[in-house]
């Protein structure tokens, strides 16, 4: 009896949100819960992609690099390194926006400012998502799907930094899933045997490495 009455406060509250124009409310513990299998490989996603960087665009002198060099060339590494761990949950959106769609949530990459938060032009559409409205941006199945950023900074020596997973709603970060968060979760049919202890992920700066901290 409990256990349908919950059920049916869901569905009603979803509901609600829909009448709203919202996308479907989560937490961090529904978060950790339903992802508890792609945590992991998100965070590996993200270090293959600055491994690729290295190895393909990092040598380039800081005094030959174009306008947006590094962030262009880094995004499309994400994007690469993201459909070779992920294949059929990467999508490309209206305006050839690129998202997961893993296990009821829309995942976005998108680089952090000095405050957590993603760098964006303020726009209708950038809005909409921070607010967790449904603005189809990312196809009609996807409407109700919590939107959520793996984010990452990039540090005044240029190093791809403090990866982590946000979640954003009413123009707010409710709350964040860092690396560190994650070493001590118990997961399940993970693919691949991942080390955290081991962070000496190495970026190029021309023709030197630094360590990420």
């Amino acid at each position: 009896m409990t256990l349908k009455l919950h059920s049916n406060l869901c569905k009603d509250n979803e509901s609600y949100l829909l009448r709203q124009g919202k996308r479907r409310e989560t937490t961090l513990q529904e978060v950790k819960f339903d992802l508890k299998n792609d945590l992991t490989k998100l965070f590996y996603c993200f270090k293959s992609a600055v491994d690729m960087y290295n190895n393909k665009y990092a040598g380039v002198p800081p005094n030959e690099l174009v306008r947006n060099y590094t962030s262009i060339n880094f995004n499309q590494c994400l994007v690469s390194s993201a459909f070779k761990n992920f294949r059929n949950k990467c999508f490309f959106g209206k305006y050839k926006r690129f998202y997961f769609n893993i296990e009821g949530y829309t995942i976005l990459f998108k680089k952090l400012n000095s405050k957590g938060r993603p760098m964006n032009v303020r726009t209708g559409n950038v809005n909409s998502i921070n607010d967790q409205l449904t603005l189809d941006l990312f196809g009609d199945s996807n409407t109700n799907n919590p939107i959520l950023f793996f984010g990452y900074k990039v540090d005044k020596l240029g190093n791809f930094v403090e990866p982590q997973i946000i979640y954003i709603d009413e123009g707010l970060i409710k709350f964040s899933i860092s690396e560190n968060d994650i070493k001590n979760f118990k997961f399940q049919e993970i693919q691949k045997d991942i080390n955290f202890e081991d962070n000496d992920v190495k970026l190029k700066t021309g023709k030197e490495f630094k360590k990420v901290n």
